[in-house]
């Protein structure tokens, strides 16, 4: 799941852009191959890139991560099918 929100103003209150997404993870490397997979949602405020693509959606893909918490950083997912690029970190960091 990806959402992104433009920055907009409701009754008055500035509200900035956002993206959220919803990562399905497979085991870590030190659980059994047959781990139950996990969910992690990630936040960000203000992001800098948002482009996503119906390729995303295929299935499992590597995914690739850039820059260190709470500092910038981005999310990539089949080679920008799902890029979004952050300066102002993710909260909670993915794994």
């Amino acid at each position: 799941m990806a959402s992104w929100t433009a920055a907009h103003t409701t009754y008055g209150v500035e509200h900035p852009a956002g993206a959220r997404l919803r990562l399905a993870l497979p085991p870590g490397t030190e659980e059994a191959p047959a781990a139950a997979w996990r969910l992690r949602t990630v936040d960000c405020a203000a992001p800098e890139v948002f482009r996503l693509r119906t390729a995303a959606f295929r299935g499992p893909s590597p995914l690739v991560r850039s820059g260190q918490p709470p500092g910038a950083g981005g999310l990539d997912l089949y080679e920008g099918a799902l890029h979004v690029v952050t300066g102002d970190g993710w909260s909670p960091p993915p794994d």
